[in-house]
Order: C-alpha cells, then sequence, then structure tokens
C-alpha cells in the first residue's frame, strides 16, 4: 500500500490477564510500539492471612515469563496484595520496576533490605509518572468514615489511545470531588477506550456463609443477601445517573469490568467449605449487567 491511498491510523490494544483475586497484569504499547508488561499487586502464592484462608486459583510462578515484567504496582500493604513469598522468588529471576504509593514509603528501606536488586519509585497522590511512555497516575481518595483500606492508592495507567483504571481494593466516595476527579481524568484525552476496572470482592457474604451450619441456612443466607446487594447497587447506579454527581461514565468509549475475590476456606482442611460462596465474579456481574440496563 502506498502512502496516501487510504487513511494511516494505529489501534493498540491493551491486553488484561486476571490472575485472581484482585491481581492483574497488563500488556500495554508506547509510542514507539514496544509492549509493556505491568504486574498490578503481587499476592501469587497460597495462603493469606498465615495458612488461615486459601487462593484461589493457585498459580505457580513461570520464571520464564517472569523475566518479560518491567513494571510491579503495589497498592497497599495488605498480604492479599504485597506478599513477601511472591516478591522475593520473583526478583531472584526478574527486576522490574517496583512503583509503590507515597502511602508505603515508610517500606522503601524494607523493601531496599529484602529486594536489593529491585529499583523503587514511589508514585505521589495526583501525580503522574511516566516510565518507557506509560503514564502511571495514582489518586488516593478521602472517605468519611475510617475503613481499612485508607492507603489504598488507586490506579490509572494510559499510552496515547486507551487509559484503563483500576479502583483496586477501595470503593469510591459518593462526592463531587471524587466524580468530578473520575470525569476530569477519563476526558482528559480523546481515547479509543476508557476501562473502569471495579473490584467486587463479596467478602461480607462469603466469608459468613461458612457458618450456616446447613444447606437450608446457606440457601436462605444466599437469598437475603443477594435481596440486600441488589438493593445497594440499585441505589449506586441510580447516584451515578441522577445528575446529583459528575457521571464520568459518560466518558467516550467508556466500559467497565469486574475482577474478583480469590480467597476460599482451605481445601487441604475442607474441600466441600472450599467452594463454598455466596456470590461469584460471575453472580455478581450479571446482577450489575441488569441493573445498568435499566439506567
Amino acid at each position: 500500500m502506498r502512502s496516501g491511498e487510504y487513511p494511516v491510523f494505529s489501534l493498540f490494544i491493551m491486553l488484561i490477564h486476571p490472575l485472581g483475586h484482585t491481581e492483574f497484569g497488563i500488556e500495554i504499547a508506547n509510542k514507539q510500539g514496544e509492549i509493556v508488561r505491568i504486574l498490578i499487586d503481587a499476592w501469587l502464592s497460597d495462603y493469606a492471612f498465615g495458612d488461615l484462608m486459601e487462593r484461589t486459583p493457585r498459580i505457580a510462578l513461570d520464571g520464564e515469563k517472569l523475566k518479560t515484567l518491567d513494571v510491579i504496582y503495589l497498592s497497599h500493604s495488605h498480604c492479599d496484595h504485597f506478599d513477601p513469598y511472591t516478591l522475593v522468588p520473583l526478583y531472584k529471576t526478574a527486576n522490574p520496576l517496583l512503583i509503590v504509593p507515597e502511602t508505603l514509603a515508610y517500606l522503601v528501606p524494607v523493601l531496599e533490605k529484602y529486594l536489593p536488586n529491585a529499583k523503587t519509585q514511589i508514585l505521589r497522590n495526583r501525580a503522574t509518572f511516566m516510565y518507557r511512555g506509560i503514564d502511571f497516575h495514582g489518586i488516593c481518595f478521602e472517605n468519611e468514615a475510617i475503613t481499612n483500606e485508607d492507603d489504598v492508592m488507586t490506579l490509572a495507567v494510559s499510552n496515547h489511545e486507551e487509559l484503563l483504571y483500576a479502583e483496586i481494593d477501595t470503593i469510591i466516595p459518593k462526592t463531587e470531588e471524587a466524580h468530578g476527579m473520575l470525569a476530569r481524568l477519563f476526558g482528559r484525552k480523546s481515547f479509543v477506550r476508557v476501562t473502569y476496572l471495579s473490584s467486587r470482592n463479596e467478602l461480607g457474604a462469603n466469608l459468613p456463609i461458612l457458618d450456616q451450619l446447613t444447606e437450608a441456612d446457606r440457601e436462605k443466607f444466599k437469598k437475603q443477601y443477594r435481596s440486600s446487594r441488589k438493593e445497594e447497587l440499585e441505589w449506586e447506579y441510580e447516584m451515578l445517573t441522577s445528575g446529583e454527581l459528575p457521571d464520568f461514565t459518560e466518558a467516550a468509549n467508556f466500559s467497565r469490568g469486574f475482577i474478583g475475590q480469590g480467597i476460599c476456606y482451605p481445601s487441604v482442611i475442607d474441600p466441600v467449605l472450599s467452594r463454598t460462596a455466596c456470590m461469584s465474579l460471575i453472580d455478581i456481574s450479571e446482577l450489575e449487567n441488569s441493573i445498568a440496563r435499566n439506567y
């Protein structure tokens, strides 16, 4: 094809690789066409909280694939996101740039001690850091109530074509400031795709259901929880589309994805309980799809 015969355009498709729980990988191209490979959070070992809960699915670390990693981002210090049993062996094989939010700056000396080969970059709140032509933009939100997720830094990763925003392990406040910030972030360029990746960790149901002694009790619990969850989600979508707050979903080429819970009862103790859950990721995504259509 000779130049000028047809319009010349490029479309760099970002690939998202779910790894269970809220960990995922990204492959994204810079303007030079180079693929940058990013791991968002690092909990790939078998257990969380000592041996209290098990990771599902289990993932074997592949040394050859790990060698291709360019960046690891650690959103906060909880052990199902920041796991030394993943990081220490990983950095014996690979040497990606380690990006940590400023809320974890106090851990840099520990990282330098146990990951001596890692180069660490601190990402400041509401600031953008560029690496190999890819922008990393971190946002910490102020919530009215104190939670155990206050140090989570959500993350936007973008090139010149696409943006992915991951809330990771926090809830976006229902405030004009928070919604306006996301609306401005998603609209700052004419992206061909804006992807909002929501975490749906139904621990509020998937752990208490283990206390239900009979199948009948579990079914009753599921029914009650799903009904209350439906009401909660309907309220969220009503708020989003009511006009009371900036609607970041109106960004051009916007899509939303869900990434979910990856913690279960240890299968070596009780295989039946390890498969017992109240709401799977498929359940929650189907519910949200049906609600979203109504709005």
